[in-house]
């Protein structure tokens, strides 16, 4: 991207309002007046609402995520383990999925005492997330995790609440601003276990280091709401400790994936009867997808866009698939859903029971396969949920630059209220934000600040 594209982006954006009727820093400071400067601030708020409807579409390509990997496990399992097996789990306390071909057909008891859980710290509230902390100085937060440490160095246009989450999101850290009683607050979440404990280390601006240092058991300004522990279980009476909460190998051929604390039994077994299952368990999966993407359509175009791609995909496949086949088993493809005869399945499982696996579930061939691929396809580098996902992140960074610049300037705006120099401007290609935005050579953000 050029500097005159990023210029014409600014220029053009909701933002540009403060450029008009001489409240820019065109002239003396005495032009940098009390309009100007509320003009910016609901430039960055207008910035600020951008950026959170950017952070919602993310979270809904992240539910969209979630639930396309649902139906691919139950496709892998389908394509990779058999249909002749089954795993069943009673109780709240654990999901299991099978993960072996030839699993050990038994029943086991699982006692769950208590989930894995992911250390979280919040900091001091704040009335404005994008009003800039403290004095601007340069600020080096470190996040440490075990020997692994995330550098983020902020400075006076990254030194507000959001800015600082920004930053950290950017560093790998997952942070968050929230709303609570008294204001706004950051939000820090590490990794589920035990060892996953953050130790934050920070040196710069005295108001950040009061606010975001924690270094226990020395008292500082972030306040831990959950601490950071193990999951702990016992399988057919064995302790069993886990930093997280799907366990693989604690029963062998399946996938334990802790839900609450509890007792569940989890069942092993293999018949016929387990084909006629695996195929309801299928087409539910499959019906439950439509149902699942028609809930995160709302009004944003993008994320529309990207659930109707995932649908139309869907259809297709199943619509390209053996459907004479599949018929005369009892299972009719309406669209993107399946619709199961219960007893003309049964009764083609008792006639030629491999003939209905390899339908699902032969490799190459089968409709689990090819599902399982196109769906892959989608979230995959190049799908639109990973091109769309990428393109929004590189907007939010975008969008984070020119709020943090325009914080910059109320700082700078406030300075000169209190007396510093008067910045004159000689016209365009001066040293005025008009003249600055028309400069052809690339502009540091240092100049686009000054």
């Amino acid at each position: 991207m050029t500097t005159d594209n990023r210029s014409m982006n600014i220029a053009n954006s909701p933002i540009s309002a403060y450029l008009q009727g001489g409240s820019g820093l065109q002239g003396t400071a005495t032009t940098k007046s009390a309009s100007g400067t509320a003009a910016r601030s609901a430039g960055v708020q207008v910035l600020d609402g951008r950026i959170e409807k950017d952070a919602t579409r993310l979270a809904t390509l992240g539910a969209l995520s979630t639930t396309l990997d649902g139906l691919q496990a139950t496709l892998k399992s389908l394509k990779t383990h058999g249909m002749q097996f089954s795993a069943a789990a009673t109780g709240t306390a654990v999901g299991v999925t099978l993960t072996s071909a030839s699993p050990a057909l038994a029943t086991h008891q699982v006692e769950v005492q208590q989930l894995a859980q992911a250390q979280q710290l919040v900091a001091p509230a704040v009335k404005d997330a994008s009003a800039p902390l403290g004095t601007g100085a340069i600020t080096v937060i470190r996040v440490s995790v075990g020997d692994a440490t995330k550098t983020v160095r902020i400075d006076g246009a990254s030194s507000s609440l959001a800015g600082i989450a920004d930053k950290l999101r950017a560093a790998g850290v997952d942070a968050e601003v929230v709303p609570g009683e008294k204001g706004y607050q950051l939000r820090m979440t590490g990794q589920t276990g035990a060892a996953n404990a953050m130790r934050i280390e920070v040196a710069g601006d005295a108001t950040l280091e009061d606010m975001l240092t924690w270094q226990p058991p020395e008292p500082t300004g972030l306040k831990q709401t959950a601490g950071p522990r193990d999951a702990q279980l016992t399988v057919d009476g064995k302790a069993i400790r886990s930093a997280s909460n799907t366990l693989a190998g604690a029963v062998a051929g399946v996938t334990l994936t802790l839900k609450a604390p509890g007792s569940s039994t989890v069942t092993l077994s293999g018949d016929a009867g387990a084909i006629g299952r695996n195929v309801q368990d299928f087409a539910a999966a499959v019906n439950g997808l439509g149902k699942g993407l028609a809930a995160l359509k709302g009004e944003d175009a993008a994320t529309n866009s990207v659930v109707g791609q995932v649908s139309a995909q869907v259809a297709r496949t199943l619509q390209g698939s053996d459907t004479a086949a599949l018929a005369a088993i009892g299972i009719t493809v309406r669209g993107g859903t399946l619709a199961v005869d219960a007893e003309r399945l049964d009764a083609a499982i008792a006639a030629d029971p491999q003939a209905v696996m390899d339908l699902f579930a032969e490799p190459g061939n089968g409709l689990a396969d090819r599902l399982a691929a196109s769906l892959a396809q989608q979230l995959g580098h190049g799908g639109a949920v990973a091109t769309t996902a990428a393109k929004t992140q590189d907007e939010i960074a975008a969008l984070a630059e020119q709020r943090d610049a325009l914080a910059a300037l109320d700082t700078a705006a406030a300075g000169t209220a209190a007396g510093t120099p008067d910045y004159t401007g000689a016209g365009a290609g001066g040293y005025t934000l008009s003249g600055l935005l028309q400069q052809t050579s690339r502009l540091s953000l240092f100049d686009f600040i000054v």
